[in-house]
């Protein structure tokens, strides 16, 4: 099986992304050493664009390890089989992480990482609708991963 993580850059010094729908690389790995890849967010083609589920099915992703995701993303990632698993540290590096996936010395939790509010949609609070009812909170928010 195939993982997937958010991350900052196309290198294994590269950090973990603090959020999966921001980040602009994944990395794609197998169980073999050698087996890493990156594909930018910029190759994507339509889809959703916090959860790109169609590209990473097609690449043979079965789990993705992030450090924070809305409950949308991880909706669909969990309707098309994806495993999705949290670690803790987003300041940990990409070589880290598989060095300690490897020697099974991490931790990956199914629920750590969920963020509440709902990201990048540009609704603002407020009244924008001109009716006094905007969306108010919770649009446009900010994960603190």
């Amino acid at each position: 099986m195939k993982t997937a993580v958010p991350v900052i850059q196309d290198s294994e010094a590269s950090r973990i992304s603090g959020h999966f729908g921001s980040a602009p690389f994944f990395a794609i790995f197998g169980e073999e050493k050698d087996e890493l890849e990156y594909w930018s967010r910029k190759e994507q083609v339509g889809g959703h664009r916090c959860a790109p589920v169609d590209e990473l099915l097609g690449m043979g992703v079965g789990r993705v390890i992030s450090a924070g995701m809305g409950r949308g993303a991880i909706g669909r990632l969990s309707a098309a089989n994806i495993e999705v698993r949290f670690i803790g540290d987003s300041t940990i590096s990409l070589a880290e992480l598989r060095k300690r996936l490897a020697s099974d010395e991490i931790a990956l939790s199914s629920d750590s990482g969920i963020c509440e509010e709902h990201h990048g949609h540009g609704h603002g609070s407020g009244n924008h609708h001109g009716n006094g009812k905007g969306h108010g909170r919770g649009h446009g928010g900010g994960c603190n991963h």
